[in-house]
């Protein structure tokens, strides 16, 4: 899905019949990247995890598998599907292996270095004198993040979990936050003008906000399902 909407964020300004017609195109290349994907992820994928591993040698192995990576995130972004989407599924391709363990340890350094470097970007996205500005807007963007996702994460686990109703409000609100693909989503967009610069600040501080607050509402709804359970 996020594929999807980023491949088709540069047709918001065009006219219906060019949006219905990048729509078609989008969703072609989407089902192209997704067909190569599992015939990567099935055949592929497993020969070379193979003969990388008879290598013997962790750097090599570790090369392989940052360059396997690579290759995925640009054959989506030749696509048109952006390379943060490559990546993710070449995340999840690797977590499907039988090396997955080796695949984990391999890549823990370098991990590390990436999330530092995602976090520092996300806090040179904030900027304290807006945020004091806009306080009260940015927190009602919050307040409706929280609303509409909790929302439909709370039905979604209700209609399809087979959970209790308290069960399901308790998993559906701890998962609320806005996901790390919104400040993609963000960034593209104001790339391409469909936001304006203070409203990607908007966007990337509710954003950034509702991840933060994300520990402690999950604390919160554990102790609301330990308390659901002691009751029953």
């Amino acid at each position: 899905m996020i594929g999807l909407i980023l491949a088709l964020l540069p047709t918001l300004n065009g006219t219906p019949s060019e949006f219905t017609k990048e729509f078609m195109s989008a969703f072609l290349r989407l089902g192209i990247f997704v067909v190569l994907s599992l015939i990567v992820a099935e055949y592929v994928l497993p020969y070379a995890l193979d003969r990388l591993d008879k290598s013997q040698s962790q750097e090599i192995f570790t090369l392989g598998i940052v360059g396997t990576c690579l290759i995925i995130s640009y054959v989506s972004e030749r696509l048109g599907l952006a390379i943060e989407l490559g990546a993710f599924v070449a995340g999840i391709m690797m977590s499907e292996s039988k090396y997955r363990d080796r695949v984990e340890h391999s890549v823990d350094s370098i991990r590390d270095v990436f999330t530092s470097i995602f976090f520092v970007t996300i806090g040179m996205m904030i900027h304290f004198s807006y945020f004091y500005a806009n306080f009260l807007r940015m927190f009602a963007l919050l307040v409706i993040i929280f609303a509409v996702k909790g929302f439909v994460m709370t039905a979604t686990c209700y209609l399809f979990g087979d959970l209790p109703f308290r069960a399901s409000l308790a998993s559906g609100l701890a998962i609320s936050q806005a996901g790390e693909f919104t400040f993609v989503v963000a960034s593209t967009g104001q790339s391409l003008q469909l936001f304006s610069t203070s409203e990607t600040r908007m966007i990337n501080g509710a954003t950034a906000l509702s991840m933060l607050l994300t520990p402690f509402l999950i604390t919160y709804m554990r102790r609301f399902g330990r308390s659901i359970a002691t009751a029953k």
